[in-house]
């Protein structure tokens, strides 16, 4: 809610003064326009969490200078209630999360971070390993991480049948997608497929990147000849009015 000040400002007589005993204001719209198809819908929204309260101090008659901003927003974001719009996940190290599978049947996955134990719905464990046989997964405490970061892990897939490998609450990502082999991220129902597929019956050790508003898929083979490391970034190609081109195949 926007306050008094921005009730006719240059009619001061018809508004109202910042010392009135009720809540008089008005709606802020924010548009988001044409961004659906390339963010994911919380990237639309997180970054009106840094601009909108210095909107909110001016409407509400605020002298704050831009300098004096940065230093209180720092101070009093973290402290508001439900406007995480970054998606932080507290964390006791620097890795938010680092399971391991030495132990087999449990259902309980260990954090060796120390944060968020995971929960084992129906996977064999054991050696080090987790079999996703497509009617079993692995649940996390939190469902969704923002801003930059890395997620790593080592994979060797047994079929080129497309299947999901990780899902959270806006992405998901695919080995293989509809008709196609290539790894392919599903955001908000759009695809951004990659022009490549994961090597069937050898080990990858792969990560998912997330720097800025751009994302990659890094791997390295763990078999064979080469173990150069690859690198691809998920993007699209827009036509007319931000809507998504056919195929959106992405390769670098």
């Amino acid at each position: 809610m926007a306050g008094p000040m921005s009730l006719l400002m240059l009619q001061s007589s018809i508004g109202h003064t910042t010392k009135a005993i009720l809540v008089v204001g008005v709606l802020s719209p924010v548009a988001v326009i044409f961004t659906g198809n390339t963010s994911p819908n919380w990237m639309r929204i997180a970054p009106g969490g840094d601009w909108l309260p210095a909107l909110a101090d001016k409407q509400w008659g605020g002298d704050l200078q831009q300098s004096e901003y940065k230093q209180l927003f720092e101070v009093l974001q973290p402290a508001a209630p439900g406007q995480n719009l970054d998606r932080k996940v507290p964390s006791v190290l620097e890795a938010i999360l680092e399971y391991e599978f030495q132990k087999a049947g449990r259902e309980v996955v260990e954090d060796r971070s120390g944060n968020y134990h995971g929960k084992n719905h129906g996977c064999e464990t054991g050696r080090g390993l987790i079999i996703f046989d497509g009617r079993c997964h692995i649940d996390t405490p939190f469902r969704s991480y923002g801003k930059d970061y890395t997620l790593s892990l080592e994979v060797r897939p047994t079929s080129s049948k497309p299947s999901i490998l990780l899902q959270g609450q806006d992405t998901t990502l695919w080995l293989g997608h509809d008709q196609h082999t290539n790894v392919t991220m599903i955001s908000g129902g759009y695809p951004y497929t990659l022009n490549y597929t994961l090597p069937v019956n050898a080990w990858s050790q792969i990560e998912l990147q997330g720097r800025g508003n751009r994302a990659f898929f890094w791997v390295r083979p763990l078999c064979g000849s080469s173990n150069a490391v690859i690198e691809h970034e998920f993007i699209t190609r827009v036509d007319t009015n931000s809507v998504q081109a056919a195929g959106g195949i992405a390769h670098v």
